[in-house]
């Protein structure tokens, strides 16, 4: 009598047999053997993809239940692995936006203070504002949302450094300057009242320098330190010294100006 017997599951050859369904467009087929893989709750680096497929299938099917199974059981497995965050974002789709913002909005609820979630959310905040041909309604009000997020992300960083926080915070600053220097420009009037209002912008310019220039500063540390810069990097690399340099042009210290916009110019 032989000592040998089939193993009661065998991973490997269940995941081949799903691999092999897929690959043969039967979707549903292999969703039942990758299913079989999850609810054994299987772990380790091989299977993470079986669970974020099964989250996915249910989620374009609109079946909540086992939607929210999978995705318990992925975070429970790769509780560090930040894909079981934002997928429920993207659960929301991308095209529309204030469902999506508001999908930002309740899923931050669930994981308060998690960096990236909140980092990603003013990401995309900052994409509907600065980069539309034209600037949406709730402009304003998106700049206010802008800065709460980044200041609460930034709070929030822990182990990680913030810099694509502090970058993204400085540059909105920056646009907020701008935004001033515009309003500041439209004042055409020469009456004591108008003069008045564009000195207060001034004051207010000034300020927002001030404020600006500790992010910008700490953006381009972490860009001079880094020890390899990728070729993406460098546009930012520059616009951060650039900004330096305008804050200092601000503060009326024009040799510090000089000195970033000629580092500046040195960024290959």
């Amino acid at each position: 009598q032989s000592d040998f017997s089939f193993p009661a599951f065998d991973t490997s050859m269940v995941q081949n047999i799903a691999s092999a369904a897929y690959n043969a467009k039967k979707v549903e087929e292999a969703v039942g053997y990758y299913s079989q893989i999850a609810d054994a709750k299987i772990g380790g680096p091989d299977y993470m993809n079986i669970y974020q497929f099964l989250v996915e299938h249910y989620m374009e099917k609109g079946d909540k239940p086992n939607t929210e199974k999978y995705l318990s059981l992925g975070q429970q497995l790769y509780p560090e692995n930040y894909y079981w965050i934002q997928v429920q974002v993207d659960e929301a789709g991308e095209t529309d936006l204030p469902k999506r913002f508001a999908k930002y909005e309740e899923v931050a609820k669930k994981y308060p203070g998690n960096y990236f979630l909140l980092y990603n959310y003013a990401v995309e905040l900052f994409n509907y504002a600065y980069t539309s041909d034209t600037k949406p309604a709730d402009y304003k009000q998106t700049q206010t949302k802008i800065e709460e997020t980044l200041n609460t992300a930034l709070a929030a960083k822990k182990e990680t450094d913030g810099h694509e926080a502090n970058v993204l915070m400085a540059r909105h600053l920056y646009n907020l300057t701008f935004d001033m220097q515009e309003e500041q420009r439209l004042i055409k009037g020469q009456t004591p009242a108008d003069q008045k209002k564009r000195n207060d912008l001034r004051d207010k310019i000034n300020q927002k320098f001030d404020v600006l220039l500790p992010y910008a500063l700490a953006s381009y540390d972490y860009y001079e330190h880094k020890s390899e810069i990728k070729a993406s990097e460098k546009g930012s690399w520059k616009l951060i010294a650039e900004i330096v340099s305008a804050c200092y042009d601000a503060k009326k210290m024009p040799e510090k100006a000089d000195e970033y916009r000629d580092k500046m110019k040195k960024i290959l």
